[in-house]
């Protein structure tokens, strides 16, 4: 890290902070955040039984607008 951001960073009161996990690609970073700042989660998708198929049911009825050419309907 360079000096100067290190010595700011340093300088930083971190009593009225809280730790939270940020997911960065493979790995988990922790940061901290103010204590008022809201956390966000995304809720628990579950795995698809057929990903193929469920592929194939989308495309064949897409929200909002007709099947892509070619495709049956």
């Amino acid at each position: 890290m360079h000096p100067e951001i290190q010595n700011s960073a340093q300088e930083i009161d971190t009593a009225d902070r809280k730790e939270i996990a940020v997911e960065y690609g493979r790995e988990i970073l922790m940061i901290s955040v103010p204590l008022h700042c809201d956390t966000l989660t995304m809720k628990k998708i579950p795995i698809l039984p057929d990903p193929r198929d469920a592929c194939e049911e989308a495309l064949s009825n897409p929200v909002g607008c007709q099947p892509l050419a070619g495709q049956p309907s």
